[in-house]
This record gives structure tokens, sequence and C-alpha cells, in this order.
């Protein structure tokens, strides 16, 4: 095959690994990266620009420019419309969490933490904002606005799904098992889904549609305790040592 058509093919198989590179292809390709690295705002300027949107939008550019004078201004508002946690189904979904705390089933638990977590799955793959929100990630760490406006819609998320928490076991006599507290497993969770969310988006196929459930269930079962159990105060390093070597002789261990 001539060199020319080669370099407009694509890999032959795109599970193979990286071809054996020299250093200027080396050089090229590391250099890559780091513009990706580096993207910032001007990427978005270039990635909506106005002709892009009001393309999308079935709107004319005129409609756009009476809105926005320059790109930049708008670039600016999207920002803050997309990090703007009421402008999301998917963090409605966890500030709904708390409401739905009533209707929780208490004779079937594992159920229950499947059926809202999967109810919450879907909010979120399909989402537009949650992936172009995952663009802006790869950008908050060279624009300060962009950090802090997500810093507060993560904030904001982590806090309505900690509120949902507290109250879904209020009503099934849980707590977070130490040394986790509401606010870290808030995190926890939040941060399995968008993991999950980013890498079967990828290859959605390589896992049964139980799995996120399947995964919470098993994650919560680790994470949680009953209340006020004087059989369960050990912490989750003592959960796993068991897990792995058995329960201490002589029945259960009690905490001095």
């Amino acid at each position: 095959m001539p060199d020319a058509a080669r370099d407009h093919e694509g890999p032959e198989d795109d599970g193979a690994p990286a071809r054996d590179l020299d250093d200027a292809s080396r050089a090229f390709l590391e250099a890559g990266i780091r513009l990706l690295a580096a993207a910032s705002r001007e990427e978005l300027n270039r990635l909506v620009s106005a002709s892009a949107v009001s393309e999308e939008a079935d709107l004319s550019r005129q409609t756009f420019y009476r809105r926005w004078s320059n790109q930049t201004d708008f670039v600016d508002d999207l920002i803050t419309y997309l990090t703007d946690p009421s402008h999301s189904p998917g963090s409605e979904r966890l500030a709904d969490l708390h409401d739905e705390a009533d209707s929780v089933d208490p004779e079937d638990p594992a159920a229950e933490v499947r059926r809202l977590s999967r109810q919450t799955f879907g909010r979120f793959t399909g989402d537009p904002t949650q992936m172009s929100r995952m663009l802006l990630w790869a950008v908050h760490l060279n624009d300060q606005r962009v950090a802090e406006r997500l810093e507060n819609l993560y904030t904001t998320n982590d806090r309505a799904a900690a509120d949902g928490f507290d109250r879904i076991g209020q009503v099934w006599g849980i707590e977070p098992r130490p040394p986790f507290t509401l606010d870290s497993v808030a995190v926890l969770f939040n941060a399995l889904r968008d993991g999950l969310i980013l890498h079967l988006s990828i290859d959605p196929d390589r896992v049964p549609p139980s799995f996120f459930g399947d995964v919470m269930v098993a994650v919560t079962t680790a994470v949680v305790r009953r209340i006020d159990d004087p059989e369960d105060e050990i912490d989750v390093d003592e959960v796993f040592r068991r897990a792995v070597e058995g329960p201490p002789l002589g029945g259960v261990e009690q905490r001095s």
C-alpha cells in the first residue's frame, strides 16, 4: 500500500496497541497530549461558534448577535448556564431523592437501591448537559472561572445527594459506616456514577443493564451499617479483614 494512501486510512484494528514510533512521531503525539491538557476557553470559542450554534438552534446569526455582541460573551453565558444545577435533569434528580424517601419499600431495600440508581443513572446518561460538563472539566485547570463554577455545581450535587441518602437512611435505619460520612458517601456515589457514565458511553455492551444497580448495592453494603447497633460498631477496615480472614473467634468482637 502506498504511504500516501496509508496516511488517510484509520487503524486496521481499533483495539490494537499503539504501533512502534520513532522519536519524531512520539514527540508529535506527546505535544498533542499537552495541547489537549492545556485546552482553554479559546477552544470552546472555536467549538461553539456563532455559525455552529445558530445552525444547531435553527436560528439566524442575526438573531444570535442581537443577544450577544461577541463570541466571548456567549461562551461566558454558556458556561454559567451549563454549570447551573437547575438546568440539568441529572442534578434535578439528585434534588428529588429526599422527596422519594417516603415512597421507598422497606421490605426489599436492595430492589429499591437498584430502582433508584437505575432512575438516577438514566437521567444522567440521557442528559447532553452531563457530557458537556465533562468537556468543561477538561479545561477547568486552565480557567479559574470554569473551575469555580464546576466546584459550585459539584458541591450542590453532593449536598443534594447527601440529603437524599440521609432521609432514605432514616427510613431504613442505616447510617454511614466509619470513616464514611453522609458527605463522603455522596461524593463517592456521584464520582462513581460519572466515571461509569464515561466508561460505558464508550463500550455500553460490555456489562449487563443491571450493572450499575449491582454496583450500587455492593458499594452501599460496604459503606453503611444499622443505626446505633451495638453489635455492628466496626469500621470498614475490620469489615474487610473479616471478609478475608473470617470473624474473630468467640463471636462478635465489640469495640472498646
